[in-house]
């Protein structure tokens, strides 16, 4: 198994209060595993698609001084990019 989908085969909470699970699932597949997780419903389109890398994060990322090399999102889809689906 990756690193990506260790890290993000279960929600994983974000610096920013966001919390992402793997992209490679389908979007209500990911609803079930944020409600599972909260315990309360999560609908498919409360979710937004963006995609992650590891890396040293972008200085848009606010904490990118303090973070060091961290998974982070924004990130365009490209090399090294993976995606996710993200609930906030």
């Amino acid at each position: 198994m990756s690193k990506f989908d260790e890290t993000f085969n279960e929600p994983e909470c974000f610096s920013d209060g966001t919390y992402v699970v793997t992209g490679k699932i389908a979007a209500a597949a990911a609803a079930a595993r944020f409600s599972e997780y909260f315990g309360e419903e999560v609908k498919p389109e409360s979710l937004e698609k963006d995609w992650v890398r590891f890396g040293f994060p972008p200085d848009s990322v606010a904490e990118a001084d303090e973070l060091g090399a961290c998974w982070h999102t924004g990130s365009r889809k490209g090399k090294g990019s993976q995606p996710v689906w993200v609930y906030s």
